[in-house]
């Protein structure tokens, strides 16, 4: 399955207003994102051939600019495990903010997401 089919195969997309600048005011605009469900590890996915061209490619074709790739898999020992990376190519929507922000949102604050930051392997990018 290649990195598009498999971002496409559970995809859904969402919309929320945000602002933004049109011809240099700042403007409310409508924006969308989109969450892909694939059913293997995380790092195993992004080590896939081509994963950061094949991603921006997806997002293009969608036009996002911000996606969620949730990864649900079951682990040598057959327990279940879910994980949650995010790719973001919009700096008014910052990945790195949305992660550090999730664990004190409404759903997180009695329950422990267990969030650890994982070292990617080189190559994912440009």
């Amino acid at each position: 399955l290649t990195v598009t089919r498999a971002l496409r195969y559970d995809y859904k997309e969402f919309h929320f207003r945000g602002t933004g600048t049109i011809r240099g005011s700042i403007k409310q605009t409508r924006k969308k994102f989109g969450i892909s469900s694939v059913l293997v590890p995380g790092l195993d996915f992004m080590s896939s051939e081509g994963f950061y061209r094949s991603t921006l490619s997806f997002m293009d074709s969608e036009h996002i600019s911000f996606l969620g790739i949730m990864f649900a898999y079951y682990d040598a020992l057959g327990i279940f495990q879910r994980q949650l990376a995010f790719v973001s190519i919009d700096r008014t929507v910052s990945a790195r903010d949305l992660a550090r922000t999730l664990p004190s949102s409404g759903p997180y604050r009695s329950v422990d997401p267990r969030l650890e930051k994982v070292r990617l392997p080189a190559g994912l990018g440009p």
